[in-house]
């Protein structure tokens, strides 16, 4: 395995020995990071007590809804919660991707300070 390009390798080898083990095991891994903190929180949520495959389906359809695939606050909020619903998401999930996007969109939560906050409170 080529530790030399894949960072999450490098750190593993440098940091958990056990886990590099299984890495060099496995061979190439690929990780796919996205940067769009409010895409990976709409996807956390509505992949929460989902398995894997159903959670990829209803995430599939749901950036289906948007202009470009491109997940977007306000356009999150325009869209009425009956369609949400059809595409499989929850009642509650449904509230709180709604609540997420209202926050993100008034500004009262500032996800670019997610990069540079402590994981610590």
């Amino acid at each position: 395995m080529d530790t030399t390009s894949n960072p999450f390798v490098i750190h593993f080898q440098k940091n958990d020995p056990i886990l590099f083990d299984a890495l060099e095991k496995i061979g190439n891994v690929e990780i796919h990071i996205v940067k769009d903190y409010f895409q990976r929180l709409c996807d956390a949520i509505i992949s929460q007590q989902l398995s894997t495959k159903v959670a990829d389906i209803i995430y599939d359809r749901f950036i289906k809804l948007f202009p470009g695939q491109k997940i977007d606050p306000l356009f999150l909020l325009a869209i009425p919660t009956e369609t949400l619903r059809e595409i499989g998401i929850s009642g509650g999930k449904i509230a709180y991707l709604k609540n997420l996007a209202q926050r993100v969109t008034e500004r009262s939560l500032l996800l670019e300070d997610l990069a540079i906050m402590e994981d610590e409170l």
